[in-house]
């Protein structure tokens, strides 16, 4: 619980999430900011293990690495099942140098991991380059496990060529994101769209983490939800009548959603078509859209403008919940640690932009340029902004909002009082 309670302390502190370096540019992708402790002549192989089938912006950072070491190999591998087998990886005998590691996801004996994890803090890092909530949201029980280097955001993908057909504009406060999505309606399009794998999750991610992280009790309201108390979904009251309102307005089709095959390829693919206004992805999704614009035949004949927004589902004025991609972190004892640390010290100081940049994702940098990508986000004041990185209350009501959405989006749930009781009656059965 005082986990927790740090967590909101740390949300509501000012967090000046900069974004990264605009397109193929980088202000520190070079090894100019950072000094060799090491025998620049050595030769050696630091491995990484990841979850990812490539590492991209990890091959970028090691090719500028090569400028300052030729002879000291970045290697990376990518390990099947690896939720699960990342124990195994970093307790064994021969254990890779470094891994990709994020302290808020699900790992099979993740005490055991942590355990065998270098704390970061303590082995040089140019600290003050990283945004101090990215810092906190990896770090446990005062141990920075990782070095976080992507932001991961939920939000939508705008199409700005339609929205500027209808002469709209992203709306900046709920009232226009109402208006919006009523003229889309009326000229017949549906403007809330999203494989239905993610699209509940994320659709109001923003808006009710922003208000958990506000609770004035934490601590008694995670014991309320977790007892499921009589009543206890009727905090969610809010955000159910606003899903019944749009349901019934046509601002969401649980049919479309249905229909869009897979989170990923398939949302983008879906979007792609040019029918969509906005589609709810996240940073991770959207980093991948510019290069799959060549596999639609839709987007290839009639191409139109699109970028990343977040939008005042519920809330007065957008807000934005900050989470992390998997950062990367040394393995304890592993045969070149010295090597991964001193690797880990080059891309805090020197690589934060390039990768975030070459992965296309907002930056951990404290102090990177504004990717135009991103602008949206960017302009979100500090104090609409939240990390909510050891949330416990989500973690346990996450799963049954997103479920209790969805059954109102397909006309299972049709009033806000059967919401919320249909939420107790999940929850409850979650926790058993």
């Amino acid at each position: 619980m005082k986990k927790w309670i740090a967590s909101v302390l740390a949300a509501s502190m000012t967090l000046a999430v900069m974004t990264g370096c605009s397109g193929n540019e980088s202000s520190s992708g070079s090894a100019s900011g950072f000094a060799p402790s090491m025998d620049t002549n050595a030769e050696a192989v630091i491995n990484v293990n990841g979850s990812w089938s490539n590492f991209q912006a990890l091959e970028s950072a090691a090719a500028d690495w090569n400028k300052l070491y030729p002879n000291v190999e970045i290697n990376y591998v990518k390990v099947d099942a690896y939720n699960s087998m990342l124990s195994k990886q970093v307790t064994g005998d021969d254990p890779p140098d470094i891994v990709m590691f994020d302290p808020s996801g699900y790992y099979e004996e993740k005490d055991a991991i942590l355990e065998s994890l270098v704390d970061l803090s303590g082995i040089g890092l140019e600290l003050s380059a990283l945004n101090a909530g990215a810092v906190t949201a990896d770090s446990v029980d005062g141990r920075l496990c990782a070095l976080p280097w992507g932001v991961l955001a939920t939000g939508f993908v705008a199409n700005t060529t339609l929205l500027g057909s209808l002469g709209l504009d992203i709306p900046q406060t709920h009232e226009e994101f109402m208006q919006v999505c009523s003229t889309l309606a009326e000229n017949g399009y549906t403007p809330l769209q999203g494989c239905t794998d993610t699209f509940y999750s994320f659709l109001m991610n923003n808006d009710i983490k922003y208000r958990l992280m506000g609770l004035e009790d934490p601590i008694a309201f995670h014991d309320y939800l977790e007892a499921v108390s009589e009543g206890c979904g009727d905090y969610f009251a809010d955000e159910f009548s606003d899903m019944l309102e749009m349901t019934e307005k046509g601002f969401i089709s649980s049919d479309i959603n249905d229909s869009i095959t897979d989170y990923y390829e398939g949302n983008i693919l879906h979007f792609f078509k040019g029918g969509t206004p906005f589609l709810c992805f996240n940073t991770e999704g959207f980093s991948g859209m510019k290069k799959r614009e060549s596999q639609s035949e839709h987007f290839t004949a009639e191409p139109f403008e699109y970028e990343f927004v977040p939008l005042p589902v519920c809330s007065d004025e957008p807000v934005l919940s900050m989470g992390f991609l998997p950062g990367l972190a040394v393995v304890e004892g592993s045969g070149h640690q010295a090597w991964a640390e001193e690797f880990l010290r080059f891309v805090c100081s020197s690589e934060l932009d390039q990768m975030a940049s070459v992965k296309g994702v907002p930056s951990t940098s404290a102090s990177g340029s504004e990717d135009p990508r991103y602008s949206h986000i960017s302009s979100i004041p500090d104090d609409k902004r939240v990390v909510p990185y050891e949330d416990t209350i989500s973690q346990l009501s996450d799963e049954s909002f997103a479920y209790t959405l969805e059954h109102i989006a397909d006309g299972t749930l049709t009033d806000t009082e059967s919401a919320c009781r249909f939420f107790e009656y999940h929850l409850k059965g979650l926790i058993g």
